[in-house]
């Protein structure tokens, strides 16, 4: 199967189309991005995934969480920029 005729699969399965896209928050989730947080879970033997679209979303929802639960990771501030503006 070639890129174009397993695009046109994908869309046509979960009827959605191709484009710049956003986050999950603004755009809301699809049945794909379920479908494999669950395959990862059932893989790695956990509860539930969480996938995230890039890494700043991943440190925003990540630190926020631990955060409001007022638990606070040793990062190195020196080694990672995002912590640095959070």
């Amino acid at each position: 199967m070639n890129l174009m005729s397993a695009m046109l699969h994908l869309m046509r399965r979960y009827d959605f189309g191709a484009g710049a896209g956003g986050s999950r928050f603004t755009t809301g989730s699809l049945q794909l991005y379920d479908e494999l947080e669950k395959a990862l879970s059932d893989f790695k033997g956990t509860e539930a995934t969480l996938l995230f679209n890039t890494g700043y979303m991943a440190n925003v929802g990540i630190l926020s969480v631990l955060k409001l639960n007022r638990k606070y990771p040793v990062i190195s501030r020196i080694k990672c920029t995002f912590v640095q503006k959070f």
